[in-house]
């Protein structure tokens, strides 16, 4: 399994700092489930055609709100030969934009490649404007730049 340490921090600090807490009482509870289709494709090889999904949910929790996303792409090569491509992701960020938990998955033919969760908060610290802690990779702290 890879971890990309810069993938994590930014992903974390967008979604931490990315709007004004004022743009989420605009925000609407929703769901959309797209169907995927690919033609032709090069990766290394040609590939003959692909299909998928890909699922977007936002809700309203009491206390949150929550994004989930959901990829399911399947890539064929001919003969048998096929790369199944998934990958998963929840975010939850509290109502005054304060903290946030987030998880992602990308797997490969069943495989974990890339793996991360943990959490985010806005702090009071001079010279910050935040902390995220890893749960996965375990043991990693960051402080999110002011």
């Amino acid at each position: 399994m890879r971890f990309s340490v810069r993938v994590a921090t930014a992903f974390a600090a967008a979604l931490l700092f990315s709007a004004p807490l004022s743009a989420a009482e605009d925000l609407v509870p929703h769901e959309a489930l797209y169907t995927l289709s690919l033609d032709e494709v090069k990766l290394g090889e040609e590939a003959q055609g692909g299909d998928g999904q890909f699922l977007l949910r936002v809700e309203r929790t009491c206390k949150s709100w929550v994004l989930v996303s959901q990829l399911e792409f399947t890539l064929d090569f001919g003969g048998g030969r096929v790369l199944a491509i998934e990958s998963s992701g929840n975010t939850e960020e509290s109502l005054d934009g304060r903290s946030l938990r987030f998880s992602q998955e990308k797997r490969l033919n069943g495989q974990t490649v890339e793996a991360f969760k943990g959490r985010a908060a806005l702090t009071e610290e001079e010279g910050t404007d935040g902390l995220a802690l890893f749960d996965l990779p375990p043991d990693i702290r960051m402080i999110l730049p002011s």
